[in-house]
């Protein structure tokens, strides 16, 4: 199994068609698959997880998983993050602010909020994958990564073709944060 584990506007959505494009069957955003471990998974081959603090249970419940964790400057994750959680929809309801709350503890998150929660995670990876790195990806999409770090990573062939682009935010102003 492959579980994409970053947080949201580091280019998940790009990996989910990445994957999605390498022949794998791929869901992205699943809020609540914590909740739902009943749920058969045998259909998949790669989730890309909304929350991705979850990881360490299935690496439990699927060993020989691999993982990739989609990374992103900070200022412009920052920024780009704010403008889609805070700008763009910030009027949404329902599972959003479920997962909103249970990943920043805020449903609109501030500066702070945002970099405790990257900070937490990084050292979650950091501390699970230290005895078995080979297991983990960090993969930097908004950088020009792509095919040329997946595809090794998942033993596939190189695709000769641009990596995919998903879920681009428009080009906010600067924000202040």
């Amino acid at each position: 199994m492959i579980w994409g584990i970053g947080l949201p506007k580091t280019g998940t959505a790009s990996l989910c068609r990445a994957l999605t494009q390498l022949g794998f069957r791929t869901q992205h955003h699943s809020p609540f698959i914590l909740e739902s471990l009943q749920r058969d998974f045998r259909g998949l081959d790669a989730i890309v997880m909304i929350n991705p603090f979850d990881f360490p249970i299935f690496a439990k419940l699927y060993p020989h998983s691999r993982f990739i964790y989609t990374e992103r400057d900070c200022d412009s994750w920052l920024e780009s993050a704010h403008d889609h959680m805070n700008v763009r929809h910030r009027d949404r309801t329902g599972t959003s602010n479920y997962w909103r709350l249970r990943l920043f503890g805020a449903i609109h998150p501030t500066r702070e909020e945002f970099l405790s929660t990257r900070a937490r995670l990084e050292q979650l990876i950091n501390s699970h994958f230290r005895d078995h790195p080979q297991d983990l990806l960090k993969l930097r999409i908004n950088e020009g990564e792509g095919w040329n770090q997946l595809c090794p990573f998942l033993q596939k062939p190189i695709v000769d073709a641009p990596f995919p682009r998903a879920n681009v935010s428009p080009r906010p102003g600067k924000v202040a944060l």
